[in-house]
């Protein structure tokens, strides 16, 4: 009994233990298109050409057994989509913030970094044609995948990584269903 809750204990402290090369604090801005998406499965299709979106994110980190990196913080981004329908093309406007969690894998002696993430809308405002406004809370999330290249190391200091992710968002936005695919690249500058 002994044994295992003393087991159980050095586990807890070895997960919570930050690992020194990873970092404390992580800003990121990027920039992106969303290249496919339904809305409320009509027969809408995104127009090429038509969409962006860009934005900025921070995270608290901690490592994990020497290898794992995860993070918690926020999200800040805007972005517009414009729809092609049978009665006439619309565009929507979209101002979304909220929190996210990711996990990224250190890799020994390499540069490039793999990560997962998890996000979700606290707060999801849009803006159309015609006066068209409205705003839904923690109704629309989001998961992806990326890489992150470390482009200028200074240990102990800061790193700065390129990354390139694919993010697929599902959920509500003014009571319809919206399912939308995007690509993402952009700057993290990671302090320790």
């Amino acid at each position: 009994m002994k044994m295992r809750s003393k087991l159980l204990i050095f586990l807890c402290l070895l997960c919570l233990a930050p690992v020194a090369g990873f970092s404390l604090f992580d800003g990121n801005i990027y920039g992106g298109l969303p290249f496919s998406g339904e809305f409320d499965n009509l027969d809408q299709k995104f127009l090429s050409g038509e969409n962006y979106a860009y934005g900025a994110s921070a995270h608290l980190n901690g490592g994990f057994l020497g290898f794992l990196q995860l993070g918690l913080g926020g999200f800040y981004q805007l972005s517009a989509v414009t729809y092609e329908s049978a009665a006439d093309d619309f565009t929507v406007d979209k101002t979304t913030a909220g929190i996210e969690a990711y996990a990224q894998f250190e890799i020994p002696f390499l540069p490039i970094a793999p990560y997962v993430k998890a996000n979700t809308a606290a707060w999801n405002k849009l803006k159309g044609d015609g006066g068209f406004s409205h705003t839904d809370n923690f109704k629309k999330h989001g998961v992806g995948a990326g890489v992150a290249l470390t482009v200028l190391p200074v240990p102990l200091l800061l790193r700065l990584q390129l990354f390139a992710e694919y993010m697929y968002n599902f959920g509500k936005e003014d009571g319809k269903t919206v399912k939308q695919h995007n690509a993402f690249v952009g700057l993290r500058l990671d302090f320790f």
